[in-house]
């Protein structure tokens, strides 16, 4: 973890439970897109939904999470033409119940 004119130059990527208790860490630069790290740390962890956001809407990376049989709950970036269905209000329904 580095600082350059005041300012962070490294960021930290976690996988979380449901509780909120980090599983999975790696450190990078800033520059690094988030969407890059999300393949490693989900081979350390074994999830059934992963929950993101629309940053993480990315063809290969759904077809890998869903070919691992985890439920991606990732809304639809406003460049995909042909949106996703979002499985959250399922999620939330199945969750309350």
């Amino acid at each position: 973890m580095g600082r350059s004119r005041g300012r962070p130059t490294s960021k930290i990527h976690a996988i979380v439970d449901a509780a909120g208790k980090a599983i999975a860490l790696s450190l990078t630069s800033l520059q690094k897109a988030d969407i890059t790290e999300a393949e490693p740390l989900l081979d350390e962890v074994d999830p059934k939904t992963f929950i993101a956001d629309k940053a993480y809407d990315a063809d290969p990376l759904i077809e890998k999470i869903e070919e691992r049989q985890i439920t991606p709950v990732i809304p639809s970036g406003k460049n995909r033409c042909n949106p996703r269905k979002n499985q959250l209000s399922a999620l939330q329904k199945q969750r309350h119940h």
